[in-house]
């Protein structure tokens, strides 16, 4: 394969344009830095991404060359921190035909959606040059097991520890000589080390992250000490959101929050600097499930009409408490799932919050994985995909279980219902974010988690935002003073 590293710049096509009509040429703003992601000028006929995304010049140079074997590349959402990362791979790919390289980050839906661009780009992952893997399964494939998902908070509280041994123990493993790390502040200092220990001696190790959306509750400072004085590179351009959107995103998080993570850095270029305008996010009070399903149906066929693929909406949602009262609602709606018996038969005290689910989102709260063990407790998520099949559309509820998230295709013709959780990573023209009413709101670390969450959820939508809710509780009262003050 001829080197795509000859060329002045580097080009990275969107796996959805496959769905879309060639779009009309758009010239760069600024033709000595191409922005990340260029879309149609406001108010042309086509207001869809232009075909593929481009490097910038500084994300250009780090994929070619790097100043240390070890590098902590930090930026805010949607600055091209996985684009820098699969251009990196693609540099080892191309330039060293011996080498073996590791892709990993930490959700499994991720992980199926690197899958997917690799392939299209003509590096198929084959676990031999290319490895392209979430952390788990790299850990059950090295300690043979079968079937490492799903299993108790005591398994994967002795993963590590249990890893680090076997390693330290082993005459021989397979190692990598280039490591990437995607959405590093998923990844424990344990974690690090495991990965560190797959490392070749002499090779590189490069972590990506945006504390900004430690969802987990896991990011610190010293857990990339296993990398041993890595040098620290930033990205501090925003290309991926609207200007009102990354600016309601930005208002979630305290101004300490936001010092912290550089995110106030004076050089950060924001949407509005790339004249990346749009509609603000709307907040939308709902009088039931019957406006939820109007709402997701509605938009699902306005894309049907304009020609937009359908796997460019998601519904995303906070944890299975984001639709509060979820029984009763249900009870008083026209919903398919009204008549069955598993929905109704669950009592409002478990279907109400509770505070570890509301501090932990779909984490188990000893457990540092992404996913609870299953349930038979009945799920919204559940009722609503039921709905909004039976209308007619298309939809993948995503976070239903370990199967699902593994076998993400992230251009199948359907809309995703999924927690943020596990749409980490990925993001879609349009996105509506239920459960700002169910989160914490008051000072403390879960408070800290909620911001994590709202923020996330938020930045993955690029041109339009809903947040819909059924009760003025939570956040709700402070997203609206901040957009009314954006």
């Amino acid at each position: 394969m001829s080197s795509s590293y000859r060329q002045e710049r580097i080009h990275f096509w969107d796996l959805r344009e496959e769905f879309l009509p060639e779009p009309p040429p758009v010239k760069p703003r600024d033709s000595e830095s191409v922005a990340g992601v260029l879309r149609s000028p406001p108010g042309s006929e086509a207001e869809r991404p232009v075909s593929g995304f481009w490097l910038d010049r500084k994300q250009e140079r780090m994929a070619r060359e790097l100043a240390s074997p070890r590098t902590v590349v930090f930026g805010p959402a949607g600055s091209g921190k996985t684009v820098f990362l699969v251009a990196r791979a693609e540099y080892w790919l191309d330039r060293k035909p011996d080498a073996r390289v590791l892709f990993t980050c930490y959700n499994a839906s991720l992980a199926s959606y690197l899958r997917r661009i690799f392939t299209a780009r003509g590096f198929a992952p084959d676990d031999e040059r290319l490895t392209v893997r979430h952390y788990h399964d790299l850990c059950g494939r090295f300690l043979g097991l079968r079937d490492i998902h799903e299993q108790s908070p005591d398994f994967y509280a002795a993963l590590e520890p249990r890893l680090l041994r076997d390693l330290a123990l082993a005459d021989h493993f397979s190692t990598y000589d280039c490591v990437l790390v995607d959405e590093g502040q998923d990844f424990t200092r344990r974690m690090i080390e495991v990965l560190v220990r797959w490392n070749a001696p002499g090779g590189e190790m490069t972590l990506v992250c945006d504390p900004a959306q430690d969802v987990y509750g896991r990011w610190h400072k010293d857990n990339v000490g296993p990398l041993r004085d890595p040098a620290i590179e930033h990205l501090v351009d925003c290309y991926r959101n609207t200007a009102p959107i990354f600016a309601l995103a930005m208002e979630v998080l305290t101004p300490e929050t936001r010092r912290a993570w550089g995110l106030s850095r004076l050089e950060m270029t924001r949407p509005e600097d790339l004249g990346r305008e749009g509609p603000p996010p709307f907040l939308q009070e709902l009088p039931g499930l019957d406006a939820l399903a109007d709402l997701v149906v509605g938009l699902a066929e306005e894309f049907r009409e304009r020609h937009q693929p359908l796997s460019d909406l998601a519904v995303l949602y906070s944890d299975r408490n984001a639709v509060p009262q979820f029984v009763a609602r249900l009870s008083a709606s026209t919903w398919q799932a009204a008549a069955d018996s598993r929905f109704l038969d669950a009592s409002e005290d478990e279907d109400g919050p509770r505070e570890r689910d509301v501090v932990s989102g779909t984490l188990h709260p000893t457990s540092d994985r992404d996913d609870v063990p299953p349930s038979e407790r009945p799920h919204f998520a559940e009722a609503l995909e039921r709905e909004i099949r039976h209308r007619g559309i298309a939809v993948e509820w995503l976070s239903r279980d370990f199967a699902t998230k593994s076998s993400y295709d992230a251009v199948q013709p359907r809309l995703t219902l999924s927690t943020i959780h596990s749409a980490k990573g990925m993001d879609f023209h349009t996105v509506i974010l239920l459960g700002a009413e169910s989160l914490p709101t008051r000072a403390g670390r879960s408070r800290e988690k909620a911001e994590a969450l709202l923020f996330t959820g938020i930045t993955r939508a690029r041109e339009r935002l809903i947040l819909p809710f059924f009760e003025d509780t939570g956040w709700v009262p402070e997203l609206r003073q901040r957009l009314g003050d954006l």
